[in-house]
């Protein structure tokens, strides 16, 4: 998850959220859910070793996302979105809001497309 504020001219600040199953057992995650444990094929992770490089990569976006106005990783999340072209429910301020995720919009809105066509 990113969440940005913007200020005339230019970004004011960026809250990164991230969530990574180092070693959680398999028989616990969703399907499809994998464990870094599971994937690198290994007994154990060190989790030292791991947020080295793990900052370096965050180090790496952030720059392209400061340098590229927040767009370019818009769009790059955008083409990897999970439910996009499916039926979702948006639920804000207490109340529901039904489409097909349609898109992210350039300012980063979710686009919804609702039963009856409306955007």
């Amino acid at each position: 998850l990113v969440q940005s504020r913007l200020k005339p001219g230019g970004i004011d600040h960026v809250n990164v959220g991230i969530g990574i199953d180092v070693s959680q057992p398999p028989d616990t995650l969703p399907s499809g859910a994998t464990t870094l444990r599971a994937a690198a094929n290994v007994d154990t992770i060190a989790v030292d070793d791991l947020l080295p490089g793990l900052w370096e990569r965050l180090e790496q976006r952030y720059r392209e996302f400061f340098n590229d106005g927040g767009v370019a990783g818009l769009r790059k999340w955008a083409s990897r979105a999970r439910f996009l072209g499916d039926e979702v429910v948006v639920v804000r301020d207490g109340d529901e809001v039904r489409g097909r995720l349609a898109g992210v919009g350039a300012d980063g809105q979710l686009l919804l497309e609702a039963s009856d066509g409306r955007a």
